[in-house]
């Protein structure tokens, strides 16, 4: 599928509002009439309690990393940015929910954690497993040469005087 019809489905998955939804669903109430008036998951830790406002902050961190995991590898095409593209299409469908008319979304904070923690979990891990590999692959490649220099391992740098 094209890469603009995954920001599309993402951005209306983040217009998801959980926490409107776990106000109507557990008291009864609008949560953009109590509290703060946000739709985030510390209005709901005010208005509905921790329990509620865990579920909530889970569910907008998932809605922010789940795209960015999933949807780049079933995009068509390579362009290696697309994780960015739908991460930031959660994010603006959080603070501006298609569901509520552009107006009355959360502050994006725990979507944003989720795509940022997905996006530089991902880097970093890239990162780590290259310079494992490549530091691996150098030190074998020292050693063997140390090993082949005189057919004995070389202890000259071991045995050299302390720099003061």
């Amino acid at each position: 599928m094209p890469g603009y019809a995954w920001t599309v489905i993402t951005y209306l998955i983040g217009s998801i509002p959980a926490a409107l939804l776990a106000g109507r669903w557990l008291q009864g109430i609008d949560l953009r009439d109590h509290g703060s008036g946000n739709l985030g998951a510390t209005n709901v830790y005010r208005t509905l309690g921790l329990e509620a406002a865990i579920v909530v902050f889970s569910f907008d961190l998932i809605k922010g990393a789940l795209p960015v995991i999933l949807f780049p590898k079933w995009t068509a095409g390579t362009w290696p940015y697309w994780g960015m593209v739908y991460g930031v299409a959660a994010i603006v469908g959080h603070v501006r929910p298609i569901y509520l008319r552009g107006k009355g979304g959360g502050k994006g904070v725990a979507t944003a954690s989720g795509v940022v923690g997905r996006l530089v979990m991902s880097g970093a891990l890239k990162r780590l497993s290259t310079v494992r590999s490549s530091s691996s692959s150098t030190a074998s490649k020292l050693r063997r040469f140390d090993v082949a220099d005189c057919g004995r391992p070389r202890r000259d740098f071991c045995e050299r005087e302390p720099i003061h």
